[in-house]
């Protein structure tokens, strides 16, 4: 807890500085350079999960083999393949191959959010990151689709930017790390043509009602039509009552609650405090449009994985108007937001993670 406790120390006081001179800078890189440190520390010092040791052990037999013999041993996406047999080119060493995963992963997630918000505002999501419990299940759980994640989040900047070639290519490459990332594939729709955000609503109330009366359920008669896909055999496998049974509840309350507290927040912050902000508009409405798809596959087992995609945008959601809001109202955001990152760390259990740490 005590580098947890250090990181909140650094980040608040940084937050309160004058921005854009030379004394915040280095505050705000030095409290992101603490994240990074915090986080890698965390890594180190707690033991890998299940879907973590599959990948080491897949690691190591990438040694032996050669580049196209890779492909031969494994059933993962062909750039994660690509990725293991580079990787086992250099090490194989079980430290080496996390601390490499959580650099490569936060890295490209910063790097492409800097394009969009200031160096303040980018501590502040590191910090977020640092508090999401989504964020640990990426990175050392489910790494495939930790890897597709930032290249999600690299192609929606480059949206938001009218630089749609580039982010259908980098949308591209996520779904070679996992294939999951087609899902955000609508995102590219709903700018092309400049879908309104009172529309987009519409749609979230809409997958809602679907959700909630399981009419949901309709979405796998199209998905059983188009089976021979990869994404159309994995929704239609996922549907299975065995594996339904393995994973627990679907169509998960909780979760929708859980989505929509964040998108009222960001809805209020738009309408009150940042004068309809045109980008944040956009990330609200990307944010609304990713938790409609989880609801209308939340029919299907680890739907959860779905519902990973909106909330890797939850720290931007937040932070985003820290970066525009009134100096009347800044330093009480931020003391709320800093309070909200720490209630997530403690309310989802990651402050254990740190326990190992004095």
């Amino acid at each position: 807890m005590f580098l947890y406790l250090i990181t909140i120390i650094l980040i608040f006081i940084s937050s309160l500085l004058i921005p854009n001179n030379k004394e915040s800078k280095f505050l705000y890189l030095l409290s992101i350079g603490f994240v990074f440190v915090s986080v890698t520390i965390v890594f180190i010092l707690n033991p890998p999960s299940s879907d973590m040791f599959r990948y080491l052990r897949v690691l190591n037999n990438m040694k032996y083999v050669k580049f196209l013999e890779a492909f031969d041993i494994t059933r993962f996406e062909g750039l994660f393949t690509i990725y293991l047999w580079l990787v086992a080119r250099i090490s194989t060493n079980q430290v080496f191959f996390m601390v490499l995963n959580l650099l490569i992963i936060l890295s490209l997630m910063l790097l492409a959010l800097r394009k969009i918000i200031s160096l303040n505002a980018l501590m502040l999501i590191a910090f977020g990151y640092m508090s999401l419990f989504t964020f640990y299940n990426l990175t050392t759980n489910i790494l495939r689709q930790g890897f597709a994640s930032a290249f999600v989040i690299f192609s929606i900047v480059c949206l938001i930017k009218n630089k749609y070639f580039k982010s259908l290519i980098l949308l591209i490459i996520a779904t070679f790390f996992h294939t999951s990332a087609v899902i955000v594939l609508p995102l590219l729709i709903v700018k092309k043509f400049n879908y309104q955000l009172k529309s987009i609503l519409i749609i979230y109330v809409f997958s809602a009602f679907m959700m909630f009366s399981g009419l949901n359920s309709i979405v796998l008669n199209i998905f059983q039509l188009v089976d021979s896909t990869i994404i159309g055999s994995s929704i239609v496998s996922y549907s299975q009552e065995s594996i339904i049974e393995r994973y627990g509840p679907t169509n998960r309350f909780d979760f929708f609650i859980f989505n929509t507290f964040w998108l009222v927040l960001g809805l209020l912050a738009y309408k009150y405090l940042i004068n309809k902000d045109a980008i944040y508009k956009l990330i609200i409405s990307f944010y609304a449009i990713l938790t409609s798809i989880f609801m209308i596959l939340g029919f299907i087992a680890y739907s959860d994985r779905i519902a990973a995609y909106s909330w890797i945008l939850i720290p931007l959601v937040l932070v985003y108007p820290v970066d525009n809001i009134s100096k009347r109202y800044k330093k009480l955001y931020l003391i709320g937001l800093i309070g909200i990152f720490v209630f997530l760390f403690m309310f989802f259990g990651i402050y254990s993670r740190y326990l190992f740490i004095i």
